[in-house]
């Protein structure tokens, strides 16, 4: 790649660039589309081309933000996992009145798109998915260690072992 010294040298006057939030907001536009059409059609019939096109952007804007549809894939799974994360924690620092599903529907007005994003993915299986439903047992795991410091959860004898399955039923 070029510098930015160098690229600005060789290039002539033009108009001043867009906006860090622009770039932003069209990789958030993408990462929607992207979750909703995962959710509609699967990863498999979720192709940059038709992604790019529900966000209203080019293709090589996809590819420039994300380098593949695997890298795309990726970022939803990073995202989901995220949002869910954020909800979990913030209603984990509720203390008793816990309500997990009323705290992630709360957070986010993507609640819906993304349960049906994940339900898609959790199918369609694949090294990714792995990947990701370990990141969700390591962050409930999270949660669980913190519910025990708070006095909200019961330590139990298998903790990581409860973490699993609880993830596992909530998925």
């Amino acid at each position: 790649m070029f510098s930015h010294e160098a690229t600005a040298a060789a290039a002539p006057a033009a108009a001043p660039a867009a906006p860090a939030d622009d770039a932003s907001a069209g990789r958030d536009r993408i990462l929607t589309a992207a979750l909703a059409r995962v959710a509609e059609h699967g990863a498999a019939g979720a192709s940059v081309r038709a992604i790019a096109a529900d966000a209203g952007v080019s293709p090589a804007l996809v590819l420039h933000h994300f380098g593949s549809k695997d890298g795309l894939l990726a970022a939803c799974d990073e995202h989901v996992a995220a949002v869910l994360g954020a909800a979990k924690s913030d209603a984990m620092a509720r203390g008793p009145g816990l309500d997990v599903a009323a705290a992630v529907a709360a957070a986010s007005t993507e609640a819906a798109p993304l349960g049906a994003y994940l339900a898609r993915r959790l199918v369609e299986g694949g090294a990714a998915v792995t990947a990701l439903v370990d990141r969700l047992v390591d962050d409930a795991h999270g949660y669980v260690r913190a519910g025990i410091e708070s006095g909200l959860v019961r330590p139990s004898v298998h903790e990581r072992e409860r973490t699993v399955l609880l993830t596992l039923w909530s998925l």
